[in-house]
Parts: C-alpha cells; sequence; structure tokens
C-alpha cells in the first residue's frame, strides 16, 4: 500500500499538536489552542491526499497522546472532581481501543469524548469563578447531563453520520480520497 505524502503542513499541524501537549501544564489554556489545531488538521490531511482513514489513525493517537497531558494536569493540579475525569478517560481510552482494533469509529459514539469538554468546562470555571459550583454535587449532575448530549450528537454526527463539515471553516465543501 502506498504511503501518503508528509507534507509541510502536516507535519507543521502534527509537530503542533506534539509541541502544544506538554505546554498544558504552564498554561491549561493551550489545550484551546490544541482543539483548534485538532478541528483543522482534518482538511490538511485530505488537502494532502490522505484517506479519511489513514488520517484517522494519526488523528486518534494524537488526541489520546493530548489526552493524557489534560490527565497529567488534573492529577499535577487536583482537579475536582478527579475521580470523574479518571473515569471519563478511561471510557474514552477504551472507546480508542475498541477504535484501534476494530477500525470502526462508531465506538467514539459509544465511548463519547465527555472527559475533554469536562475539561474545558473547567477552564471556563477559571474565568467565570461562579460556575465552579457546577463541578461540584448535586449541580454536577446537570453539567455532566448537559455536556453528554452535546458530546453525543457531536459523536453521532462525526462518526456514525460521517458528516462533511468542511464548509464550517473553508467556506466550501472538500472530500476525502475514501469518502464521497
Amino acid at each position: 500500500m502506498k504511503h501518503p505524502p508528509l507534507t509541510k503542513g502536516i507535519c507543521l499541524t502534527v509537530g503542533l499538536r506534539l509541541f502544544l501537549g506538554p505546554l498544558v501544564l504552564w498554561s491549561p489554556w493551550v489545550s484551546l489552542v490544541t482543539f483548534v489545531v485538532d478541528w483543522l488538521d482534518g482538511e490538511v490531511f485530505k488537502r494532502s491526499g490522505w484517506t479519511h482513514a489513514r488520517y484517522d489513525q494519526v488523528d486518534k493517537l494524537l488526541d489520546l497522546y493530548f489526552y493524557a497531558w489534560i490527565m497529567t494536569y488534573i492529577l499535577t493540579f487536583n482537579l475536582p472532581p478527579k475521580f470523574l475525569f479518571l473515569f471519563f478517560f478511561a471510557l474514552r481510552l477504551l472507546g480508542q481501543l475498541i477504535f484501534y482494533l476494530s477500525k470502526n469509529d462508531k465506538a467514539f459514539f459509544f465511548f463519547p469524548n465527555i472527559y475533554e469538554i469536562l475539561f474545558y468546562f473547567y477552564l471556563f470555571t477559571l474565568i467565570i469563578p461562579p460556575l465552579a459550583k457546577y463541578l461540584l454535587f448535586p449541580w454536577l449532575w446537570l453539567t455532566l447531563a448537559i455536556i453528554t448530549i452535546i458530546v453525543l450528537i457531536r459523536e453521532y454526527v462525526l462518526h456514525i453520520q460521517k458528516a462533511n463539515l468542511s464548509w464550517m471553516v473553508f467556506g466550501k465543501i472538500t472530500h476525502w480520497p475514501d469518502r464521497t
């Protein structure tokens, strides 16, 4: 099987994601930059001639790398509710393992990425301290319900419907070579 090209754009986006991961320990706000680069890198891979299947393998590995840095931050700075962060990290990790073994990205719908979005919510509590109560019981149930609904919709659109969202960023629809 022919390997896809490693263009400057791919090297830049992968390099950025690798570089930014540990910087989360310096400033958790770096995670928002990583989120944006993660969202845009698919288009870079797509325009470089990569198939979605091959891109998914690289992207999910980079996601796991980033999740590990977020977990390092959570454990280092003892974020509440730490046990829930650990649970949702393990849940997503299981989903990624199933994905790698089965090559079926529908696993992400059943093992949704609540972990990362809960972390972003934590970040917003740093800007708006009154929101911090929503990381504690009984308000935490409401937070988790809202995050779960949003994440399940996102996972459904991306991994079940396989929606092409390139138009949202670039103003036009582009296609993966292995998807139409």
